[in-house]
């Protein structure tokens, strides 16, 4: 028994002519040399063989990542199919949509599929071809005097195929470790039942209600679901009146909110580290920039850019159109059709939000203060069903800083004309905040590079065409 030279299979002499696993011309050389064989042709065929097994290995390597690839599609097209059955008890209309768009997902992998598949039967001929011009080298090789010249003219044409082969095996490996688009799916939920508390002006409970709101997910990887609540439409007045808050909070005016959905809760820290990690779209994301930390405690130490880098890489993963809020949609949001200092009523308590508590509101009790942030939904949400609005971290808004509210758009939108870009607006308060700064009216600014530890924020979206 003998082993081909290229990949090692075992063969028997004299009696295979080429290779069953590498396709290598194992017929003996036609050429018989009288005497000595010259070291020059010795060297010359021992170099052959070795650049011809390096080229077997790494076509190998190369067609093995192209079945891996294969596979990855056809596995992605079954979990495709498998939630089409899922939606089997979605609503008509949204399952329409569902259909539609996992039918366009269905193409392009598809597509891909098909594209793969061309591409490894092109490497396979191009790899027949070389195997035609070895054979056709062993046949001068019968007819001519062998020099070194004559190998080198020979072997000129193969190594151009071989270095074009190397070309488009890269440029398929390139093409493969792009992440495609996955298409925004969201599933209607059944309703989501919570109760929200209303307190009095010491901070007692006087009112305990059973609420319920939609919500819609977002499927950004296993236990990262981004939960986005239904806010429905409605008219508010937005600021506070002229006896309490502060002069940037004035005139209070009457805007018209259009529906919208929110984050159920701020952005947490397993949410920012699954977006930081798709590719960029303007400006790098570090995965992991917060300084107290917990997967599901919101990501701080994040700048207006970065929040807005966030959103930005969101909608090219998901193909919805992710944002910050504008001021109104959150002050609106926040509100949840109250008028009293806070969704909870006319002050705030240790036991409702995380702030520092060692100061109070009104006649509020005091409390500890936690002097970090919390765990996300620990504490009871709003009529909306939307969680941490007062306290945790401050919230990044998609507005410009106004010094005040003259001129104000009333219909809910950013307001951005005569605003001043060096400073965004922040909203909420956070977990180092007196209660007064985690009023549903407050405003704040900052320049939109900062960082630090009370900094974070929360996604909204308006995709075309909803009911809500």
């Amino acid at each position: 028994m003998a082993n081909c030279p290229i990949c090692q299979t075992e063969y028997t002499e004299n009696q295979v002519s080429f290779c069953t696993t590498c396709g290598w011309d194992l017929t003996p050389y036609p050429v018989t040399f009288p005497g000595h064989i010259p070291d020059e042709f010795r060297a010359k065929e021992k170099a052959k063989f070795k650049w011809a097994k390096q080229a077997w290995l790494k076509l190998k390597t190369q067609q093995k990542q192209l079945k891996e690839q294969q596979l990855a599609s056809q596995q992605q097209l079954t979990e495709i199919l498998t939630k089409f059955d899922q939606f089997s008890q979605v609503p008509s209309q949204q399952l329409t949509e569902s259909i539609s768009t996992l039918t366009q997902q269905l193409a392009i992998i598809q597509q891909q599929l098909t594209t793969a598949t061309a591409e490894r039967q092109q490497l396979q001929t191009q790899v027949n071809q070389l195997n035609q011009s070895q054979i056709e080298y062993q046949e001068k090789l019968a007819q001519e005097i062998v020099t070194p010249q004559t190998l080198l003219n020979f072997f000129t044409p193969i190594n151009e195929k071989l270095t074009a082969i190397k070309t488009q095996l890269e440029a398929a490996k390139i093409e493969a470790s792009i992440p495609q688009k996955k298409p925004s799916l969201k599933i209607k939920l059944r309703e989501v039942s919570f109760v929200g508390v209303t307190v009095n002006r010491q901070g007692l409970i006087i009112n305990s209600q059973p609420q319920k709101a939609q919500e819609f997910l977002e499927d950004l990887d296993t236990k990262k679901m981004l939960e986005m609540v239904s806010i429905p439409g409605g008219t508010f007045l937005m600021g506070s009146p002229q006896r309490i808050g502060n002069d940037s909070e004035k005139p209070q005016h009457q805007v018209t909110v259009s529906a919208f959905l929110m984050g159920k809760y701020p952005i947490t820290q397993a949410q920012w580290k699954r977006v930081a990690n798709l590719p960029k779209v303007r400006r790098d994301l570090k995965p992991d920039p917060s300084n107290f930390k917990g997967e599901r405690r919101p990501v701080e130490n994040v700048n207006w850019d970065d929040a807005v880098e966030f959103c930005a890489r969101l909608y090219q993963y998901t193909g919805t159109a992710y944002r910050l809020p504008s001021e109104a949609e959150w002050e609106y949001a926040c509100r949840a059709g109250t008028t009293t200092p806070f969704h909870f009523g006319e002050t705030i308590t240790a036991d409702l939000a995380n702030y520092d508590a060692s100061n109070t509101y009104d006649n509020g009790p005091k409390g500890i203060h936690r002097q970090q942030t919390t765990v996300v939904g620990s504490f009871p949400p709003n009529a909306f069903g939307l969680y941490d609005m007062h306290g945790n971290v401050w919230e990044w808004c998609a507005d410009p800083l106004h010094e005040n509210y003259q001129g104000a758009p009333t219909d809910g939108s950013v307001w951005e004309s005569g605003g001043n870009t060096d400073f965004r607006v922040v909203r909420g308060g956070s977990w180092y905040d007196n209660p007064r700064n985690c009023r549903s009216a407050n405003r704040f600014k900052s320049v939109p590079d900062s960082r630090n530890l009370y900094f974070g924020f929360r996604v909204v979206s308006s995709p075309p065409g909803w009911t809500l």
